[in-house]
């Protein structure tokens, strides 16, 4: 059976540390569903259906998170961006809504489906908004530059 495990690669990175870091999170919360849910034992499975929860819940919490910072930023596409998150809510009701009937087809083809959605969204939508993050900040934007958390707090 292929594995589709995606690591976290820097090339991933926007430069918004938080950002950064919820992307992260929300790979390795795919990963562990598709490394779950091809075991048999009963253990995997719970964990498996308690990872789709937390999966589930933090996807909710990433976009209420990002929609901040979009807000507070003042970025010029956010009505675009927040449109984008409405099809990844969409995306993930779609594929949740057969979860439990048909496992092993849900993980064959949800999962990399989600991871895609995903690295997709990280790598054009995101790298979007953060371009103009760090335009606001540095003339010249380049890709080393970090853009601390503490920027978007309050």
């Amino acid at each position: 059976m292929e594995r589709r495990i995606i690591q976290w690669n820097e090339r991933y990175s926007i430069g918004i540390e938080s950002l950064d870091e919820q992307h992260k999170q929300l790979l390795t919360l795919c990963n562990n569903l598709y490394i779950n849910g091809h075991k048999q034992d009963e253990f995997a499975r719970d964990f498996f259906r308690q990872c789709v929860s937390v999966l589930v819940n933090f996807v909710q919490f990433h976009i209420f998170e990002e929609e901040q910072l979009l807000v507070r930023t003042g970025y010029p596409e956010y009505h675009s961006h927040k449109a984008e998150h409405s099809k990844a809510i969409a995306l993930f009701s779609r594929h949740l809504a057969y979860l439990g009937t048909e496992d092993d087809v849900w993980i064959k083809e949800s999962i990399p489906d989600l991871q895609r959605y995903i690295i997709n969204h990280i790598t054009v939508n995101d790298r979007d908004f953060a371009a103009y993050v760090h335009a606001l900040n540095h003339p010249r934007y380049t890709r080393e530059t970090r853009i601390p958390t503490e920027l978007f707090l309050g």
